[in-house]
C-alpha cells in the first residue's frame, strides 16, 4: 500500500555540511552520518558490522522510525530515514544504536582477546577510561525537503562504496540497501528498508506492519 511521505521542501547538496538547524518532524526524512572513534576503519570486520545493523534494526523499530536507506562504510554510517508518527527524537535513535552496539562489540572484543580492547580504550576524564567505539558527538544530520532531495539522498548513500573505489557498482557492496532497492531479495535478511517513490509514496503495508516486526528490545 502506497502512502505518500508529504511535508518536504528544498534541498541542498548532500556531501556540503552546513551549521543549520535541523528539526525532528514526523513524516520528514533525515540524512544522519556517524563515524567510528577517530575515524578508524572498525566497520570492515564482519561481526562488526553485524552486530551495527542488528543494532539499527532494533533502534529503527523501537523508536518508530521507517529505514529508507543504508550503507556501512569502513569508517562510518548513512542512514536515511523517515520518522514516523510517535517517533522519538533523532538523538534518542541514535543513543540506541550506538550504545549497545559498543557494548555487544566490547564483549567480542574481550572474548576473542582482541588487541582491540585497550586501543579503543579512551580517557574520559583525566585518571578514568572507558571504551569508546564510536566517535563522540552526534554526527552529521540533514533534513530531506524535497522529492529531488529525497532521490539524491537514496543515491548519494549508495554511491558511497563506488566513489571510494569498494565496488564496481551499488549492488556489489553488500553492506547496503542498494540490492534490496535492485530488486535483490537475498539482500533483505541484512537490515530492511522501505521503499520510496515519487509517484507511489512508500511501497509497504504500513506501519503496523513494519512497527510489528517483533525486533524490539
Amino acid at each position: 500500500m502506497g502512502t505518500d511521505a508529504g511535508g518536504m521542501g528544498i534541498d541542498a547538496d548532500l556531501p556540503r555540511r552546513k551549521s543549520i538547524k535541523h528539526f525532528d518532524r514526523p513524516l520528514q526524512p533525515r540524512l544522519l552520518t556517524f563515524s567510528c572513534v577517530r575515524r578508524r576503519p572498525l566497520l570492515l570486520d564482519d561481526t562488526h558490522r553485524s552486530i551495527v545493523c542488528d543494532s539499527i534494526g532494533h533502534a529503527a523499530i523501537r523508536h518508530r522510525v521507517v529505514l529508507l536507506a543504508w550503507v556501512l562504510m569502513p569508517e562510518h554510517v548513512h542512514l536515511l530515514c523517515l520518522p514516523w508518527h510517535g517517533a522519538s527524537p533523532v538523538s534518542a535513535l541514535l543513543r540506541s544504536i550506538k550504545q549497545p552496539c559498543s557494548l555487544r562489540i566490547r564483549h567480542h572484543l574481550e572474548a576473542t582477546d582482541s588487541h582491540l580492547v585497550e586501543a579503543l580504550s579512551i580517557e574520559t576524564r583525566p585518571g578514568t577510561h572507558g571504551f569508546r567505539f564510536w566517535q563522540a558527538g552526534p554526527g552529521h544530520d540533514r533534513n530531506i525537503r524535497s522529492e529531488r532531495g529525497l532521490i539524491d539522498a537514496i543515491r548519494y548513500v549508495h554511491n558511497n562504496p563506488v566513489r571510494r573505489h569498494l565496488a564496481r557498482t551499488p549492488t556489489d557492496w553488500e553492506w547496503s540497501s542498494a540490492g534490496q532497492w535492485a530488486g535483490e531479495e537475498a539482500a533483505d535478511s541484512l537490515l530492511p528498508v522501505v521503499r520510496w517513490y515519487p509517484s507511489r509514496g512508500l511501497e509497504w503495508d504500513g506501519p503496523d506492519a513494519w512497527f510489528g516486526t517483533g525486533r524490539s528490545q
